[in-house]
């Protein structure tokens, strides 16, 4: 198709990565920066390496947070890009299937995609997205989410085996466009977030609009104010308001009682929340049998957590903060890892 290409995203990122170098700009791995705050234009880091963990200072002029998820305290940008879970296959085809090079996609709700992996008989399908933390149409988990992709391949594509499945997180924009430039209230901090899921496409133009704003420049100043994280759009706001009632069924369940979870009884890859020992904790039998009792209330906005049976991972409803089976974060807005409990 014309105007359309494919790419390898880790040659890409590579690229990117040895660009900064050839420029001077040093990159620092297993680095985590800790709240962002413009009082005095440093940041603190913890920098880890290996089990050690050190500490140091890092000061700038400008600083970008592109961050996936919103990164600044703004409670407005947590509501404007809330977080979904998207599911995906790779798929074999039958040896004489011919799917053709290009995206497919349906405008249903959820949606679903279809495209090549590696030549017309292997497949990704990708879909059936819902709130992160929340159980998907009519309530389907996260394993019934799978099947019922694996079943729509199946009713359409010549599927001779499922090679893999796994979810992915990715936040949304209410008005559907991402939020790319300088944040609200802040003099020295711009930011992307609500890339949905083209994070290559968008992310790449968000490198030239922010590279733009840095410079002063009036490069691509009509496209910088409409996707300005200052802005407020009015036809956005029903979707705002039904996004913001999903997440506070984070808040409303930590406060409703909850019953005893007998944790002898769980099985490998089973996890509840529940009342342990007189203790509300989030308890799981991991896939390999170990027993994790965790702190049950994500650190960043005191959401409750829910167990996902398909990831073995804890997901928050609120921002959509996930952490591993024990505890430890994995992504999203959190900054520390559940207490042990």
């Amino acid at each position: 198709v014309e105007g359309c290409g494919r790419i390898d995203p880790l040659a890409y990122q590579r690229r990117l990565a040895a660009l900064v170098d050839e420029a001077g700009g040093t990159i620092f791995e297993r680095t985590v920066m800790e709240s962002p705050s413009e009082a005095d234009q440093t940041r603190l880091a913890a920098r880890e390496d290996g089990d050690s963990l050190g500490r140091g200072h890092v000061e700038f002029r400008q600083l970008v947070l592109a961050t996936h998820a919103n990164f600044t305290p703004l409670l407005r940008l947590y509501v404007q890009t809330p977080a979904y879970q998207s599911y995906a296959l790779a798929v074999r085809l039958d040896d004489d299937a011919a799917l053709p090079d290009a995206l497919f996609w349906d405008d249903s709700d959820p949606y679903y995609y279809v495209r090549q992996l590696d030549g017309p008989t292997m497949a990704v399908v990708g879909g059936c997205d819902h709130r992160t933390g929340i159980d998907g149409p009519d309530d389907r988990t996260e394993p019934e989410q799978l099947a019922e992709l694996e079943d729509w391949a199946r009713r359409r594509l010549p599927v001779r085996e499922v090679l893999s499945s796994w979810s992915a997180e990715l936040f949304e924009p209410a008005d559907g466009l991402p939020l790319i430039g300088r944040v609200p209230g802040y003099d020295t901090t711009l930011t992307a977030i609500g890339l949905s899921g083209v994070g290559l496409t968008l992310g790449t133009l968000a490198g030239e609009l922010l590279a733009a704003e840095i410079a002063e420049s009036d490069d691509h100043a009509e496209l910088r104010e409409g996707l300005s994280p200052s802005r407020l759009s009015l036809s956005a706001l029903g979707a705002v308001a039904k996004e913001q009632t999903k997440s506070t069924v984070g808040y409303v369940n930590h406060l409703l009682p909850h019953g005893e979870v007998d944790a002898d009884s769980l099985r490998a890859g089973e996890g509840a929340v529940g009342s342990v020992d007189g203790q509300r904790v989030a308890v799981c039998r991991d896939s390999e049998g170990c027993l994790h009792k965790v702190s049950a209330i994500c650190p960043h906005m005191k959401g409750e957590l829910k167990w996902n049976a398909a990831e073995q991972t804890w997901d928050c409803p609120v921002h959509g903060g996930r952490f591993a089976a024990d505890g430890t974060r994995l992504y999203g807005p959190p900054e520390t890892d559940l207490e042990a409990k």
